[in-house]
């Protein structure tokens, strides 16, 4: 995780270096752009873009709309220090990211919160009882040993045999990680149990066919778009308690919290809800709803907007 982390600055740094050759161009563009459109306020939404052109940055009416996490090095938080004084205020996808920022010696007064939201989607809900084939168990997003997609599979081998359940995997990523977790789930005798989809664009059909949705990562994802899909669809979550998973997931309610790299904490969640449908149904109606009230698209414009105003 460190190594990507890394990886990560390294590339950010790397562009950032090549943009410096084209500042003055850089500069030119976007003040003819600001002139023209004349806007109340400029949102930025990446690191490197709004460094570079903290010289010529309106404070009165920039705002940085923070996504990601940094590591916590001394050299962000020089960074953030400069960029504060060029910007009206920070917005945050989570709380999570909020505090990262504040840790930084970000005055709160400039650290706002916007939950991020999505599109509602029709209409689906988890029924109660399966068919023949079982609960199918659905793992979403990249596949990354950040993921925590091991920890799923220890949890599918720590599982009753004569629990009724398969797994989905949706998601493409790096070669060598997938084929060492493939043959993880061979020594585990789960090949019959366990299918490899691939990446899948329709959301509805991807969706339809979970039951569980577990989300086991292990690094601290600020807002996973996954918990916000999944939660849409009615669908219950068994997630880690790292990064914005949280404030994504009520544990008990829509569905469990479980610690980081605990898979025998998963495997113990999944038999849960596989007992007991009438929980797995209930928790899947109240993640609906919950989802409906914070987590749409709609909401999170109404809240942007409303921060906009009040801090201009």
């Amino acid at each position: 995780l460190g190594f990507i982390s890394k990886t990560r600055s390294l590339s950010a740094i790397r562009m950032t270096l090549h943009q410096l050759s084209k500042l003055p161009t850089l500069w030119l563009s976007y003040s003819r752009i600001i002139n023209a459109f004349q806007p109340d306020a400029v949102v930025h939404t990446n690191l490197h873009h709004i460094f570079l052109l903290l010289p010529i940055l309106d404070r009165q009416r920039t705002f940085f709309h923070v996504h990601e996490g940094f590591l916590p090095t001394d050299f962000y938080r020089r960074i953030f220090k400069l960029i504060e004084r060029k910007i009206r205020g920070f917005v945050a996808i989570s709380e999570f990211i909020n505090l990262s920022i504040r840790r930084r010696e970000i005055p709160a007064t400039k650290v706002f919160t916007v939950l991020n939201g999505i599109e509602v989607y029709s209409e689906h809900t988890v029924s109660p009882i399966r068919n023949e084939r079982g609960i199918n168990i659905g793992i979403v997003g990249q596949v990354g040993q950040w993921k925590g997609h091991e920890d799923l599979i220890e949890a599918l081998r720590l599982l009753r045999t004569d629990l009724p359940f398969n797994c989905s995997i949706f998601g493409n990523g790096d070669e060598e990680f997938t084929r060492r977790l493939r043959d993880r789930i061979d020594e585990c005798g789960l090949s019959s149990r366990v299918t490899w989809v691939g990446f899948c664009k329709n959301r509805t059909s991807m969706y339809s066919n979970i039951d569980i949705c577990v989300i086991p990562s292990r690094s601290e994802d600020p807002c996973p778009t996954v918990a916000l899909e999944a939660a849409h669809f009615g669908i219950p979550i068994i997630a880690t308690r790292r990064g914005g998973l949280p404030e994504l997931v009520n544990d008990g309610d829509t569905g469990f919290l479980v610690d980081k790299e605990c898979p025998d904490k998963i495997a113990e969640k999944i038999e849960l809800l596989i007992r007991f449908p009438d929980l797995r149904y209930r928790q899947g109606r109240s993640a609906r709803v919950f989802a409906r009230e914070f987590l749409t698209l709609q909401r999170m414009t109404t809240q942007f907007e409303a921060i906009l105003l009040k801090a201009m």
